[in-house]
């Protein structure tokens, strides 16, 4: 009971206290009546009326405590939390970059063997892989809560757009793979191609040449089968065991052997007419297979934005390695 009487004393003169200028007498402030009458009605409440509205005041005051309290620790929970995600970001840009960079050099070194590929068969790319699983895991929005709503309000139009680099090139750099890969695999269906029409020549042409215990060397039919077969011959059975290019098989076979087919005495023998059009359908086929080397115009050209991605995407960083997480984030 004497607890209950401190309690309502001590609050009793904090009111009183709270409205003390306001219950000084209307000549000082020069008030009028009426208002006095109904500033001073805390006096005429009776002391159940007063503890209910000290209870209300305590309450009220209780309630926005609290609000501020949890406000503050949400925001400085999220603060940190964003911190987190900040590091992990700047973390996987650094150890990205390898993988990246692996990436990159092997899709250039492929796209250099192939400028002037002479291999009939299909140049090997080992591919490699670009590590975005973990990035892909965190949402769009925790990127702006982080670098835009998380730094300084004063430059927030270079944060914006620095971010929106990045994300960018990080879009890019997960389509990037599976489109290069749909160029490569076109790739590999045209070069397979070309080579099952190379294999299909070449076997008629080896056929021809086989026959060539039936040919008499002394008519002019023989003469220029044999002078034909002494160019074929070299370059099936090579010295160190490896199939020659096409750019061998074009200088060293194919033209010369085109230049002789030509001569007009050769057009009257049926078994030269043949290989005049093996010849000229191998002609074509080699045509077609320099024309796959094109294909490294795309490749370069994804080098290139590669590249380009991946040095937007460390600028990005860099320029917010220096900008801390506000202590407290809305």
């Amino acid at each position: 009971m004497m607890g209950e009487k401190y309690i309502f004393k001590w609050a009793n003169d904090s009111i009183n206290e709270v409205f003390k200028p306001l219950w000084l007498n209307d000549t000082t402030y020069h008030l009028p009546n009426h208002i006095n009458a109904e500033v001073s009605w805390y006096e005429t409440l009776d002391l159940s009326t007063k503890i209910s509205l000290i209870s209300l005041v305590i309450s009220i005051l209780t309630f926005f405590a609290g609000f501020i309290i949890s406000e503050f620790i949400r925001r400085h929970n999220k603060s940190h939390n964003l911190k987190q995600y900040k590091q992990f970001i700047n973390e996987w840009v650094e150890k990205s970059n390898a993988t990246l960079i692996d990436y990159i050099n092997s899709l250039e070194t492929f796209s250099n063997k192939i400028k002037t590929n002479t291999d009939l068969n299909i140049a090997p790319w080992r591919s490699g892989i670009i590590h975005l699983s973990e990035i892909n895991k965190i949402p769009l929005e925790k990127f702006s809560d982080i670098y835009i709503f998380g730094l300084s309000k004063k430059i927030e139009n270079e944060n914006r757009k620095q971010i929106m680099n990045f994300l960018y090139q990080i879009e890019y750099l997960n389509k990037a793979p599976t489109l290069i890969m749909e160029v490569y695999n076109k790739y590999c269906e045209n070069n397979q191609r070309v080579m099952d029409e190379w294999n299909t020549y070449y076997m008629q042409l080896l056929d021809l040449f086989g026959s060539t215990k039936t040919i008499n060397p002394q008519t002019i039919e023989g003469s220029v089968f044999l002078e034909i077969y002494k160019l074929f011959i070299p370059l099936i059975n090579t010295s160190n065991g490896e199939y020659a290019g096409t750019d061998k098989w074009k200088n060293e076979f194919v033209i010369p052997a085109i230049n002789i087919l030509t001569r007009k005495e050769c057009s009257d023998f049926s078994i030269l007419a043949q290989i005049m059009i093996l010849v000229r359908n191998l002609n074509i086929v080699i045509i077609k297979h320099d024309k796959l080397n094109d294909y490294s115009r795309v490749f370069d050209s994804y080098v290139e934005n590669l590249k380009k991605a991946q040095l937007i995407i460390n600028n990005s960083m860099s320029y917010f390695d220096g900008k801390e997480i506000r202590h407290f984030c809305i």
